[in-house]
């Protein structure tokens, strides 16, 4: 089962229906809260492993963390979505390095 890191911090609008997307797939989801969201992941995604920090680490450390995590060799960012071909395909807005750094970190 392929893993999926979300980095979030203040995202309490949009968690939600990015977690609903990323578990209608067989994904092992990976939940990095930089000291904002925890309570609502925690509440509405059980089956979400949350990682809650009590300060905002950055992203790269996040990220970090998330991999430390992760049980499979595919993982992909909140920022990158891996489709039923497999292949991935990035959101709009996505930091285009960094999801192929973290896309390939595993690989």
């Amino acid at each position: 089962m392929p893993d999926a890191i979300v980095v979030t911090y203040h995202s309490e609008a949009s968690i939600g229906a990015c977690l609903d997307a990323l578990l209608e797939g067989d994904l092992h989801v990976v939940v990095v809260d930089n000291a904002a969201t925890a309570d609502v992941v925690r509440q509405r995604f059980p089956k979400v492993e949350l990682i809650a920090n009590h300060e905002n680490v950055g992203f790269s450390r996040a990220v970090n963390q998330g991999l430390a995590r992760c049980k499979s060799d595919v993982v992909g960012p909140a920022a990158a979505v891996i489709s039923s071909l497999g292949e991935l395909s990035l959101l709009d807005g996505a930091p285009r390095s960094a999801t192929a750094h973290a896309a390939s970190f595993r690989s």
